[in-house]
């Protein structure tokens, strides 16, 4: 078995360090697996010299192919899962949907490369977010069709059709790779709380905020800190991170 982590990137040039160390965290799972990069070309791009800055510690945990693919084409969200699907090793079986504003729990690989034999979605419903702007934290919790950690079936995603979506993407996404929720699993992870989902730095931070000031379902208020969710080296790079963004 193959597993493919898919990281569509879009002006993260601030963040994108989030996720890579959360991957570079990763505990080893028996599969070897890959990581693939789609970043278009604009002012901001990181570039492949950044993402390959990594290989060797993601070779540490198991990665055996550190690919980066770039466009002058802006393309959507919805188009960028199939085309990274696509470029997945032939052997690869499990498509894990990363975004470059998250921290994942280290227990991702080996969570997707159990789950996904017993359906063609999985799904890990429960983590945290967090925004930079207010410094505030807040628990998410949503029993639905979609959550903070994805995996499909590589080869179910290799014939989505290529339907553009920018809005809504991740419930289109299960929608046509579990119709009706009936391939579905939601995965009862007793490590979601090793997930944290950033906001402040993209445009549905916008949309997101009004929860972090009065929390309602499926955003919840939390007793939990920062510092209780992620290493110590990564709060203090969050931190440092949110100073800087609240004296804009």
């Amino acid at each position: 078995m193959m597993i493919t982590v898919a990281l569509p990137v879009w002006k993260s040039k601030e963040i994108a360090w989030l996720y890579m160390e959360s991957l570079c965290r990763m505990h080893q799972p028996k599969s070897e697996w890959e990581l693939l990069v789609f970043e278009e070309m604009h002012a901001e791009q990181l570039g492949q010299k950044y993402f390959h800055s990594y290989s060797e510690r993601l070779r540490d945990v198991g990665c055996v192919r550190n690919e980066y693919q770039t466009s002058l084409k802006k393309y959507p969200l919805s188009q960028k899962w199939i085309m990274m699907a696509n470029e997945s090793s032939i052997n690869s079986e499990v498509f894990c949907l990363c975004a470059a504003d998250n921290y994942y729990s280290p227990y991702m690989l080996i969570e997707a490369e159990k789950y996904i034999k017993k359906a063609d979605w999985c799904i890990v419903p429960k983590g945290y977010f967090y925004n930079f702007k207010l410094d505030s934290l807040m628990r998410f919790d949503f029993y639905s069709n979609v959550g903070l950690q994805m995996f499909a079936r590589t080869e179910k995603v290799r014939n989505f059709p290529m339907e553009i979506k920018n809005q809504g993407v991740d419930m289109w996404f299960a929608n046509l790779i579990s119709p009706n929720g009936s391939k579905t699993l939601i995965i009862d992870s007793k490590h979601w709380e090793g997930i944290l989902c950033t906001d402040g730095l993209n445009n549905i931070s916008t949309e997101r905020v009004e929860f972090f000031k009065d929390p309602a379902p499926p955003f919840y208020s939390t007793s939990k800190k920062l510092e209780d969710i992620v290493p110590d080296d990564i709060y203090f790079k969050l931190k440092e991170l949110c100073r800087k963004l609240q004296l804009l």
